[in-house]
């Protein structure tokens, strides 16, 4: 090469986070986000929905998904494979796998890392139901009646956070409002869900953070509710603030 063809291929290579001498940043074209995916809600089509997500996920973004997909909410195999994950997505529901079978979910957790939590995974394994209230700081109390949309509104208190970058005002979703309330001491809601069926309010999307691992939930993921470009700002978002890697490091040019 030339020297300008020397340089040129330097800082092409500089902008897509490959340094010669150390490993490339997480999130570029060297070294893209890893995520792993554990679907198995089939009330809510996640078998539908995460396939394109991931999609497009890998279309847009220097991220690589894993998709793990549960047989008719009885198991998942390939468990361990969590621990290669920068970021696990959790949307299953009442998987009926025995505890002692759910040793990778169950290390990865030990590993304090991040975490991403959709609709039905307050309750996504029948043996782990503790896993709400213990790793997602929520408060799962079932649904008020199924067809009764619910719309979706900001909180006010928390409209600087890094994971409602982008979104303004709400949204109405076709799936019912999840009984969430009281959640846990430390979380910060985001989003605050109500419906006609219901009596009051419920939070519907917000963050923890416990010691090296950072929590997103949200009680929206029905299949719909992927079509609205606010819940994928929403996800993309709460991807960049649980594993720490800036979207804009994350998109591709």
């Amino acid at each position: 090469l030339c020297y300008c063809g020397w340089v040129c291929w330097l800082v092409v290579m500089s902008l897509a986070g490959i340094t010669f001498g150390a490993e490339p940043e997480v999130g570029t074209a060297g070294r893209p986000l890893r995520i792993v995916m554990l679907s198995g809600s089939e009330e809510y089509e996640s078998a539908a929905s995460l396939p394109k997500w991931k999609e497009k996920l890998e279309r847009e973004y220097f991220i690589a998904c894993d998709l793990l997909q549960a047989e008719k909410e009885l198991r998942i195999e390939g468990l361990e494979r969590m621990k290669e994950g920068d970021l696990a997505v959790f949307f299953t529901r009442r998987i009926k796998m025995p505890a002692e079978e759910l040793g990778g979910l169950k290390a990865y957790i030990a590993a304090e890392k991040p975490i991403l939590g959709l609709r039905t995974s307050s309750h996504g394994f029948q043996e782990y139901l503790e896993f709400d209230k213990e790793i997602l700081g929520g408060n799962y109390k079932g649904h008020y009646g199924t067809g009764e949309p619910t719309t979706y509104s900001v909180v006010e208190s928390s409209q600087g956070h890094p994971v409602l970058e982008g979104i303004s005002g709400g949204w109405t979703s076709e799936y019912s409002l999840y009984k969430t309330a009281p959640i846990a001491e430390g979380c910060v809601p985001l989003l605050m869900g109500k419906s006609t069926a219901a009596d009051q309010e419920h939070p519907a999307a917000w963050v923890r953070e416990m010691g090296k691992r950072r929590v997103f939930y949200t009680a929206l993921g029905g299949r719909t509710d992927f079509d609205h470009e606010p819940f994928q700002r929403l996800l993309i978002n709460a991807i960049s603030w649980t594993t720490q890697v800036p979207v804009t490091r994350l998109k591709r040019p």
